[in-house]
Order: C-alpha cells, then structure tokens, then sequence
C-alpha cells in the first residue's frame, strides 16, 4: 500500500484540507483495502466508482491500483454528501500527499442524485464498492444504478455484508440479477485481545439488530466485504418477482 494510506492505518490519524489534524473513524480496515486491491487489479480496472468517501481509506486504495495499472483516463468517482463539510476534506487531502488525486473525481451529493447523473453520462463501471448509507432502501438504490454501470465481468462490492440492510440486498441481487459471488479470503490472525475486543464488538451490533453470527469471534479477521462478479446485464420480466 501507499505510505499515506499505511500512515492512516499506523497512527489512526489524517489531516483535512485546513491543516487540521482528524482522528480517523469508521474507515475500512487494512484486510478489506486489500480485497479493494486484489479485485481492482482482477478486473484491470479503468473506472471504479464509491458510494461513501469520508476519510478516502477505500479511495487510497482504489486509486494507488488505477495508477499502478496505468490506463489512459483512468478515474474513481466518489459520491458523498459531506465530504467538504462533515470530513473538512481529508479525503482530498489524503489523496493530494499520496499524488493520487489527479485520478479522483467528487460527485458531492446524496448518492440517488449522484448516481443518475453519472448513468446519463454513459459511464460504464469495470468495479463499484457500495459503502454509503446503510438502510436497505439507500443500499438497494445505489445498487439498482451501478447495475446499470457496471460491465459484464465487472465487480460489485458490498462493505458491513453482515448488516441485516445489506444481507436482505444482497439475497435482492441474488434473485433479481445475474452475479456471481466470489470468494473473499481471510489473511490477518487476531491475537487473544483482538479476539475479546472483536466479541464485545459483536454483542453491540447484535444489540443493536446485526445477524448472530456477527457475535462470534474467529481466529482470522475475516473481511466484511462481500464481492460479486457481475455475468451478465439482465433484467427479468416486469411481471417477475422472487422472495428474498
């Protein structure tokens, strides 16, 4: 990875577009920028786009693979709303101190305005990482336009896939479309206290409404990412309709 986004993970810290210093919340952790990584360079990605920027974790990594691959204009779109007010821009910031924000373009709005516009533009998607809004209405929406973007052979993927939101849409693009999921693998071994801190973790959100099996603490740090290859463009007849 960059030195920038290996900082971030390092001291849990950034600094916005104000030079203010920002402790770093709520980012994807190192395994899940890793799957972004592999699938970027699997799909010999051109044009990848987020739902979801905040502090531009998944956004460093993302584009540090569009440079390596080097593809004649090359882009990541970013559809957040609070990019320059909530997160002060560190996003911006982050990518401008790694020399990657040449390949960034701010769509800076709600994604179920974002997305049309970029879909009324023609652009065709070769990867898409949802990770906006968590309800299953926004979820299910930002899914519904990068399907339309995405290519075949292209990859869709799901951030917190063990959230009840995101399991009921992806049971939806499991029934409704033509995907195929792709195996995601585990590579950090978690130490006796990361596996406490994991459990506690997994009584919260299991409180708070996330399935059971999220309580379970493994031996691995498992990614949350769920990923899926997209086989074909398909959409079944107006008539059709399968519980999921």
């Amino acid at each position: 990875m960059n030195s920038i986004l290996e900082e971030i993970y390092r001291t849990g810290r950034c600094v916005d577009l104000h030079g203010a210093e920002r402790r770093v919340t709520g980012g994807v952790p190192r395994d899940d920028a890793c799957v972004l990584q592999e699938f970027g360079r699997l799909a010999k990605a051109r044009t990848t786009l987020e739902t979801g920027v905040a502090f531009g974790l998944s956004t460093l990594a993302i584009c540090e693979v569009l440079e390596q691959i080097g593809k004649h204009g090359a882009c990541h779109y970013g559809i957040d709303p609070d990019q320059r007010t909530v997160h002060g821009g560190a996003a911006i910031q982050n990518l401008r101190r790694a020399g990657l924000d040449r390949l960034f373009e701010l769509c800076e709005g709600p994604s179920h305005l974002m997305l049309p516009r970029l879909l009324e533009k023609g652009i065709v998607l070769d990867l898409a990482f949802i990770d906006g809004w968590h309800t299953f209405d926004y979820t299910l929406l930002d899914f519904f336009y990068i399907d339309k973007m995405l290519r075949p052979g292209g990859f869709l993927l799901l951030h917190d896939c063990n959230w009840r939101s995101k399991v009921k849409v992806i049971g939806y693009i499991g029934t409704h479309r033509k995907y195929k999921p792709m195996p995601v693998r585990a590579t950090t071994r978690l130490s006796s206290k990361q596996r406490l801190k994991e459990l506690a973790l997994g009584i919260s959100r299991w409180l708070r409404g996330a399935p059971y099996e999220s309580v379970r603490p493994s031996q691995v740090c498992l990614p949350t990412i769920a990923v899926f290859q997209k086989l074909e463009n398909f959409e079944p007849d107006y008539r059709f309709f399968r519980n999921f």
